[in-house]
């Protein structure tokens, strides 16, 4: 079995806008932090490294989500005092994505998408990685989830526990963060995670007590009391989760490898709202 009493955290990742002119401004020629050596920051166990064109956050891991987000709101409010000093009109966009202009995509680090593989916990596949050149000056920001525990969990439960996240937070998420409508088309499906163990990122790990979920994009950051209820129900109905993978499970994989389908994403919708089970 999974226990509920597990503790989360968090990398999550903002885009510089200039809101004199409109542009998204890289923060590469800014940043020191890297995701080797991050650059720790004034807030307490925080440390901020450059992902892209996006700053990266990251964050000790609280027992409840409103803890977390406030520490990622003063690690908001922190970089923003920042970035005046750099530029009076530069402040961080809460949004999943974003278009930058050529000039912005110069550095070779700029035209990275994506680091370490990531996989699908319904078909166990790696998860697909566009090449940067075929986007079209479009890169997305991302609200990873980490969960961690004090036992070791097996891999096969955890990957139930990603589904779980889908339902209470992954599906519902689709119909609150517009700005993730761009994002899903590359990035960030139903059921992406990584199982982590030490500085592992493998799947062939057979189980680990800590699981990144890398579905939400950061839009859903200005929405906080849909995550807190989204976790409290996670930890209300963890124990039934063979109840749910009866229920859903066929239709998340479905929708895991086709995102676009909207009759698919009425009928989990209308299902999940008929069983109580939609986080509002």
């Amino acid at each position: 079995m999974i226990s509920n009493n597990f503790i989360i955290g968090g990398d999550p990742e903002f885009f510089c806008k200039n809101i004199e002119t409109g542009e998204y401004i890289s923060l590469i020629p800014y940043i020191k932090g890297t995701k080797k050596k991050p650059q720790d920051i004034a807030i307490n166990g925080c440390s901020q490294l450059r992902d892209g064109v996006s700053i990266e956050l990251n964050l000790p891991p609280m027992p409840e989500f409103w803890m977390l987000h406030r520490i990622i709101s003063d690690c908001i409010d922190y970089t923003n005092n920042w970035l005046k000093n750099i530029n009076p009109n530069y402040i961080l966009d809460i949004t999943s994505s974003a278009f930058f202009d050529k000039d912005q995509l110069k550095l070779k680090e700029a035209r990275t998408f994506g680091c370490e593989p990531a996989y699908n916990a319904y078909t166990t596949r790696e998860c697909f990685r566009p090449e940067a050149e075929t986007l079209n000056g479009l890169r997305t920001a991302s609200y990873h989830i980490h969960y961690g525990w004090e036992e070791e969990i097996d891999a096969g439960i955890l990957r139930k526990f990603i589904f779980l996240n889908d339902v209470f937070l992954g599906f519902p998420a689709m119909f609150l963060d517009h700005s993730d409508k761009i994002r899903k088309n590359v990035y960030g499906h139903l059921g992406e995670h990584r199982i982590k163990k030490g500085k592992e990122y493998y799947y062939n790990i057979l189980e680990s007590n800590r699981i990144e979920y890398r579905t939400l994009g950061a839009g859903i950051h200005t929405f906080p009391g849909f995550i807190e209820n989204g976790i409290k129900l996670i930890r209300d109905n963890i124990q039934n989760l063979d109840s749910f993978v009866n229920d859903y499970w066929e239709d998340f994989t479905n929708l895991s490898t086709n995102p676009s389908n909207k009759e698919l994403i009425e009928k989990i919708k209308n299902k999940l709202i008929n069983n109580g089970h939609y986080n509002r």
